[in-house]
């Protein structure tokens, strides 16, 4: 599946990978856009899986890691922590 914006659509191969692996519940980290629109969600649920995102507070530190930082090659020693423990939430709530 083409994307508009010349990319490639990466959710259906991920979809069928976390299928052979047995999961039925994934955590979704990207931007606020991803995390909080339906385009993910929707694509995933396709492929019987249900999409966990981060809580408000974490779907915003994401964000702004991505974008103050990872776009411009940054990667504060805060937000090394900071990923890993929004990943760990994730997982307990059943990612």
């Amino acid at each position: 599946m083409r994307a508009g914006i010349g990319g490639r659509f990466t959710s259906p191969t991920t979809a069928e990978a976390a299928t052979r692996a047995g999961l039925t519940s994934i955590g979704l980290l990207g931007t606020a856009f991803t995390m909080e629109q339906d385009f993910y969600r929707d694509r995933f649920a396709r492929h019987g899986l249900r999409v966990l995102i981060p809580s408000a507070d974490d779907r915003a530190d994401v964000h702004r890691i991505i974008y103050d930082e990872l776009c411009l090659g940054i990667v504060l020693e805060p937000s090394r922590q900071k990923y890993p423990d929004v990943i760990a939430r994730l997982i307990e709530a059943g990612a």
